[in-house]
């Protein structure tokens, strides 16, 4: 899969460089770009805090990767915080690559029923057993988001029933239209009497003797109540920018994925474009928290809100757009070099070869004129006897 990718470029399109394959000891073995640390290996050592800034950059990134692998109609499957790289964390911060395409599938194998993605990251529909295209990677991006955003996963479990019992209260119940196509409504559902789906409870699903394991490290029981967690109060501009943030992941793990937001909107959404920056804000009179989760009282002031450093923030991406050239034009550079020396060895090879023909057919004319020589003179010496 990886190799076909590289056919259609898509190794720029934040998407691992493929270099070749190679065998050793009878098996296959593929030759990558080096790449630093996983998403999640970073992500432990900070302790899981990521800015805004941050995740819009490895989200925009990703979104690319995507918006690509729809193009030419490839389904990732195991997006996740391990399968995204860093490319150089001290030298390019935040710049990610796609890896690992084993379980990555083109859009017309995907079959209904097909088990699909960690538990963790898998989309409502494959779940449920309902047709899937390349949405469910959006879905699984949208896990990583909440990862960043909040430090811990939204969807803490190995078990279809307990991730579809979070992703019910976060997200509410799924569409009854859903649940009709749905292949596998019976496993972790009941019918009531009059029609509906309703998840099953832990005793109806378990049974007697077990139950079910919550490992949530958050309290807040729908994203709307997450997102009143993360407004500042002070900071106007922020506060824009979490509520973009978090209305952009509300649109990724959608319950319909003809709902979900797609890649190419993910990259036009106000959180990426910073466009809420430019217009009038909305929220310039934020609700107060609820009181039980209110540790201090927080009161609004007039303090001045700090320079707007959106200027700073876009000659930060031109820095980086130009690093990001300059490699690229280093690597052209690198690759011409060695298809020139390549070239050149192959003429001086050709060169080589002339020569050592025509000297070869030199010495064979020599030896022939010679051997006519002594011909001659035996003849002249038998003329004179």
């Amino acid at each position: 899969m990886l190799r076909h990718l590289m056919l259609h470029n898509l190794d720029k399109c934040n998407i691992l460089t493929l270099y070749d394959e190679i065998f050793i000891s009878n098996r296959m073995s593929l030759v990558v770009e080096k790449l630093d640390i996983s998403l999640h290996n970073y992500l432990q050592e900070t302790q899981g805090l990521v800015l805004l800034e941050d995740i819009r950059t490895v989200i925009q990134q990703m979104a690319t990767a995507l918006a690509a692998l729809k193009r030419v109609g490839v389904i990732h499957g195991d997006v996740t915080t391990d399968n995204i790289m860093m490319v150089d964390r001290v030298r390019q911060p935040f710049r990610v690559k796609l890896i690992d395409f084993s379980q990555a599938m083109f859009s017309s194998q995907a079959k209904p029923g097909r088990i699909l993605q960690t538990p963790q990251y898998r989309a409502a529909e494959i779940m449920l057993g309902l047709p899937f295209c390349e949405a469910v990677d959006i879905w699984a991006l949208g896990c990583v988001m909440g990862i960043m955003m909040f430090g811990f996963e939204l969807f803490p479990t190995t078990t279809d029933y307990d991730a579809l019992l979070f992703i019910i209260d976060l997200l509410g119940p799924p569409p009854q239209h859903l649940m009709k196509a749905a292949q596998k409504s019976k496993v972790c559902f009941k019918k009531t009497d009059c029609g509906q789906w309703r998840l099953k409870t832990p005793e109806e699903y378990w049974g007697p003797d077990l139950s079910s394991h919550d490992d949530r490290k958050y309290t807040f029981r729908s994203l709307d109540e997450g997102k009143m967690l993360c407004l500042e109060q002070d900071n106007v501009t922020e506060a824009d920018e979490r509520r973009e943030c978090m209305e952009l992941l509300k649109e990724m793990v959608a319950w319909d994925e003809r709902e979900r937001i797609t890649p190419a909107d993910v990259l036009n959404h106000p959180f990426i474009t910073k466009s809420y920056i430019h217009s009038t804000s909305r929220l310039s009179s934020c609700p107060q928290p609820a009181a039980a989760l209110d540790a201090t009282s927080i009161h609004m002031d007039n303090t001045e809100l700090p320079p707007n450093t959106s200027e700073e923030e876009e000659e930060e991406e031109e820095e980086e757009e130009e690093e990001e050239e300059e490699e690229e034009e280093e690597e052209e550079e690198e690759k011409k070099k060695k298809k020139k020396k390549k070239k050149e060895k192959e003429k001086k090879k050709k060169k080589k070869k002339k020569e050592k023909k025509k000297k070869k057919k030199k010495n064979s004319c020599r030896r022939f004129f010679s051997w006519m020589t002594r011909i001659f003179c035996c003849y002249m010496d038998d003329v004179q006897e």
